[in-house]
């Protein structure tokens, strides 16, 4: 609307202020379709240049900066027009502000960070203008996030710099192996968890997005940095100060990655802790109840799902045991210790074995049941046998029917308790087994004992049934058609 172009052209250092910010305010209340290509592009320009040159001798003056530039940020969300920000200028622009305004006025430091990031989202090459040395945006965000303290900060810079580290570059290298006042990036995010999740556990606002973002960032770094320094010189990792033992991506990244996986696991800890208290029901009232609750306290979408929220972290988790075997085998420690107490049943227990388990057979979440088993999967080696023989089949029988395994499969080979015990297939506890075997122990049952392992057994066979199985007869052929999956490396 070349009204508002007009206004905005007319303002004048003597303008009154007021008058500035009704301008400003009806670029920002203004309709996405209410400007064209050329009106938008034009607009976007204009503002850029008064936003560098601020002062009281210039068309805008300190004070309106954050107007201004939530103006920008407004004209920005819309693709068509707004392709000046893309310009290495346009971000070194929005970046300077960042940091000049960052002490005087936060606000309008957040704003210019904001334009950044909508700008990254939209446009794929402004990506790679973002961390040329022209521009060095990658460098600069990274050390403003080791000085953020505040969850919207946290959030932005975070969301920023996982655009930024989105595709592989020289940038995700540095950011791994090079320190910045004695720490890598690795440490900083470390650090930046500790502050989040003290303030998720507060209920404040942004908290639980900046969680996500940074979660996101980490995902990118254990994506793409060990395909990177695969491909770097010899000569070129000389001058890094990380020493590189073997080729597998845990000992790549050395005591960084190991602190990566430790609080993967510490965060799966004390999400679940907090979501599911103690052994309780993840379909329940109160647990839903109490969801809802941290809903109202946050800043959250009322339609925000629990699922939404911890599903990322599984899925990191996920990609940890999918990439190495000494990971993988951490993390099934971890879940499933080879010392477990194995004396009532796995799906009573309060731990987070216990949860997930539960989460297995929830009606409610239905995207955390599935991530959850592909957690377990991936770290039983993606292999059916081993992931029921720790378990129990009984309850992976739904995750299993739905990757096309249709019966028990067969005990692992290499299973350390083969010898010694078996997993009961309801509850994955462990029977005592007689010298005599299974019929030796059958023949030794009282009538009683017998009835309830056949209640047992009907509990699982229609289980089945209401998942869709095919009949008993069905089954054998069935599970003989289906691929066998593909084991991590």
């Amino acid at each position: 609307m070349t009204d508002i172009l007009r206004s905005y052209t007319d303002l004048s250092p003597s303008t009154p202020r007021f008058h500035v910010s009704t301008v400003l305010q009806s670029i920002i209340n203004a309709l996405p379709l209410t400007f064209d290509q050329s009106t938008r592009a034009v607009l976007v320009r204009l503002l850029l240049k008064d936003l560098k040159t601020l002062s009281s001798k210039s068309r805008l003056f300190h004070k309106d900066a954050a107007l201004a530039l939530l103006a920008l940020k407004t004209l920005g969300r819309v693709p068509v027009g707004s392709e000046p920000l893309t310009e290495a200028s346009s971000l070194c622009t929005l970046l300077e502000l960042s940091s000049s305004l960052y002490k005087e006025d936060r606000n309008a430091s957040s704003e210019a960070l904001k334009c950044v990031a909508n700008t990254l989202l939209l446009y794929d090459h402004a990506r790679v203008t973002f961390i040329s040395k022209e521009v060095s945006g990658g460098e600069f965000c990274a050390s403003m996030l080791e000085k953020a303290t505040t969850p919207e900060q946290l959030f932005t810079l975070s969301r920023i710099m996982f655009l930024a580290t989105a595709s592989p570059s020289s940038l995700i290298l540095s950011l791994v192996e090079d320190k910045r006042h004695g720490r890598t990036i690795i440490d900083v995010i470390a650090m930046k968890i500790d502050i989040v999740l003290s303030n998720v556990l507060g209920n404040k606002a942004f908290a639980r997005d900046a969680m996500s973002e940074l979660l996101k960032f980490s995902f990118n770094l254990l994506l793409h940095y060990p395909k990177l320094h695969g491909l770097a010189s010899a000569s070129s990792r000389r001058r890094r100060s990380l020493s590189i033992s073997s080729n597998s991506p845990a000992s790549m990244i050395g005591n960084s990655y190991h602190d990566v996986v430790v609080r993967t696991m510490d965060l799966l800890e004390v999400v679940f802790s907090f979501h599911f208290p103690s052994n309780s029901n993840p379909d329940s009232r109160e647990v839903r109840e109490a969801f809802k609750n941290v809903l109202v306290g946050s800043a959250m979408s009322a339609d925000t799902s629990l699922d939404e929220l911890v599903s990322p972290l599984l899925a990191l988790c996920t990609r940890i045991c999918m990439m190495d075997k000494t990971s993988r085998k951490r993390v099934r420690e971890w879940i499933i210790p080879p010392n477990l107490d194995r004396s009532y049943p796995l799906d009573e227990r309060d731990d987070f074995l216990g949860k997930c388990i539960r989460l297995l057979g929830s009606v409610y979440h239905l995207r955390l049941k599935a991530t959850v088993g592909e957690m377990l999967y991936a770290a039983c080696d993606c292999d059916p046998s081993i992931l029921s023989s720790l378990i129990g089949y009984g309850h992976v029988a739904g995750f299993l029917f739905n990757k096309g395994i249709l019966s028990a499969p067969p005990p692992p080979s290499n299973d350390p308790h083969s010898s010694q015990r078996v997993v009961n297939p309801i509850t994955g506890t462990y029977d005592t087994m007689p010298p005599g075997g299974l019929n030796s122990h059958i023949a030794e049952m009282t009538e009683e004992e017998k009835e309830i392992e056949m209640d047992k057994l009907f509990v699982l066979f229609d289980r089945l049934d209401r998942s869709g199985a095919p009949p008993p007869d069905q089954r054998k052929t069935a599970h003989s058609t289906v691929k066998s999956k593909r084991t991590p490396k």
